[in-house]
């Protein structure tokens, strides 16, 4: 059962996208997803939205938002073989804690990062300096937030189907303590887009103001405990706008799981290809279950 305060949050997200606040296209793609007859359309819509952009200028872009989709429904793939209820409680984490955890939930997290995204996109290109130079220091900030959280699951999962043993404290260490966890597993080469956004240094530098923008020479700098640290503009912003493709990777890898567990062979299908191939084993064997029931 969703809680009360989420639920209240989903629907003021809703009442935000219908009257503009997300922007035009979003207005304009959520009252299209609101004239489907059931919601499995509706969540066709957000996978293909992914893999299948409006935009073909758009298509590197959205391919680091797939490679994530895909490896996160890989790791969902993989641990259920070994323990289904594990895979259920990470489907679950959107809106739940892991079980015998505080504050493990990515909810909060997930719907800053969609606003801080939003007023990235439609903020990017203004002329005001400081209202860009804000909008991509919380763009960062709330993008590493995600990750504290998301980045615990993956190394929890990972631990628990090489040593078929859970350890909750994955999900609940330090930020700095989950990226070390993360780089020793070698998951910074499974998951390289995450390895390059994913900066507790930064995130810090950001939350305490130890950061500013030399603008003469291009060069961002911000002080971490020992060192301090530059980075071009460029790479600075261009790793800003990576991170709005972390919310559309994360939807549409719990809209995949959804068609996956929660409907039938002929919807399954209907994934992408890429998908199906991930999910083969999986989708057969929902052939086999429709022909032995008919």
């Amino acid at each position: 059962m969703m809680d009360s305060e989420i639920e209240k949050r989903l629907k003021q997200m809703a009442i935000d996208t219908i009257s503009g606040i997300f922007g035009q296209e979003a207005q304009t793609d959520f009252a299209k997803m609101q004239s489907y007859n059931n919601k499995d359309a509706y969540y066709f819509e957000v996978i293909n939205s992914l893999y299948f952009p409006k935009n073909p200028a758009d298509k590197d872009l959205h391919n680091i938002g797939k490679s994530i989709c895909e490896n996160l429904i890989i790791l969902y793939r993989d641990v259920k073989t070994k323990n289904p209820k594990i895979a259920r409680n990470f489907f679950n984490a959107f809106i739940k804690d892991y079980p015998g955890t505080n504050n493990t939930k990515l909810f909060n997290q997930f719907i800053t990062l969609i606003e801080t995204s939003s007023a990235y996109k439609n903020g990017i290109n203004t002329s005001n300096y400081l209202m860009v130079w804000e909008l991509i220091k919380k763009q960062l900030l709330s993008a590493n937030e995600f990750l504290n959280i998301l980045i615990g699951y993956i190394n929890f999962i990972i631990n628990f189907i090489l040593n078929n043993k859970e350890n909750k404290n994955l999900l609940s260490g330090s930020y700095k303590s989950k990226i070390d966890s993360f780089n020793k597993n070698y998951l910074n080469a499974v998951f390289p887009v995450i390895s390059n956004i994913a900066n507790p240094d930064l995130r810090n530098a950001i939350a305490h103001s130890k950061i500013w923008n030399d603008r003469e020479n291009e060069i961002i700098t911000y002080e971490t405990k020992n060192n301090i640290i530059k980075v071009d503009t460029i790479t600075f912003v261009g790793i800003a706008g990576t991170t709005t493709y972390l919310c559309p990777a994360y939807v549409s890898f719990l809209c995949v799981i959804y068609i996956l567990e929660y409907t039938n062979y002929s919807s399954c299908t209907l994934l992408p290809d890429e998908v199906k191939n991930i999910l083969k084993k999986q989708i057969n064997e929902k052939l086999q279950l429709t022909e032995l029931t008919n």
